[in-house]
């Protein structure tokens, strides 16, 4: 099973609503692939991850949005602190979209042809945007 932890973030400047997506990733490039058979309280727990809310499961993935105040996100690296060739470090990976969904492409676009394990960007992302717990 995929595993993805993510951090959701919208807020409203100056009339412009900015949504932050984090996700956590191995080397920035890669989801967490776990064996089936573990549960994901199991796996985020021990590692000092907490979810906000269950699991939602989308397809052989399971989105898991993150408590911000029991998790201490600083214990984890940013993916621009991590080496470029390193495929192994956990990392946060952060995303920025400005507008509402409609118009993520008008400024600032999604790259359109990277990917995050089986998944575009763009496609990640609006997964997260889909699902997230309201």
């Amino acid at each position: 099973m995929w595993i993805v932890p993510f951090i959701y973030k919208k807020i409203r400047i100056n009339h412009v609503t900015i949504t932050t997506f984090q996700i956590l990733t191995v080397g920035g490039k890669e989801l967490w692939l776990e064996d089936d058979s573990l549960d994901i309280h199991d796996i985020l727990t021990p590692n000092g991850i907490y979810m906000d809310g269950a699991p939602i499961q989308f397809e052989n993935t399971f989105l898991c949005q993150v408590n911000t105040v029991k998790t201490n996100i600083s214990d984890f690296y940013k993916w621009e602190e991590i080496k470029i060739e390193d495929s192994d470090t956990f990392c946060w990976r952060t995303f920025y979209t400005f507008g509402e969904t409609d118009n993520y492409t008008s400024w600032l676009p999604i790259p359109l042809h990277e990917s995050i394990g089986k998944y575009s960007c763009k496609e990640l992302l609006h997964i997260i945007q889909e699902h997230r717990h309201r």
